[in-house]
């Protein structure tokens, strides 16, 4: 195993084993807070123009495509960081 890459899988384990709270807005927008297992906590958002569009399954989808970014840039640092501190020892 290539210990030097983040992968879909760690991604979505990541999501998968987190709490979730969504919230509604302007009966358009969907919010979705994913608390991680560590307390650390991403906001996925999707949004459509008209009301009578709205839909509750493809909010969610595309939500959790928004926070799953948001993890692959944390994710990426975080092992950028452990790869660097450990080129010091």
């Amino acid at each position: 195993m290539n210990n030097n890459r983040v992968t879909q899988e760690q991604i979505d384990k990541l999501l998968n084993e987190s709490e979730i709270e969504k919230a509604v807005f302007w009966e358009k927008e969907l919010n979705v807070s994913y608390k991680l297992k560590c307390g650390f906590t991403i906001t996925g958002r999707a949004a459509c123009v008209d009301p009578a569009n709205y839909d509750e399954a493809i909010g969610e989808k595309y939500a959790r495509e928004d926070a799953a970014s948001q993890l692959w840039k944390l994710e990426g640092y975080r092992l950028q960081w452990r790869l660097y501190m450990e080129s010091l020892i």
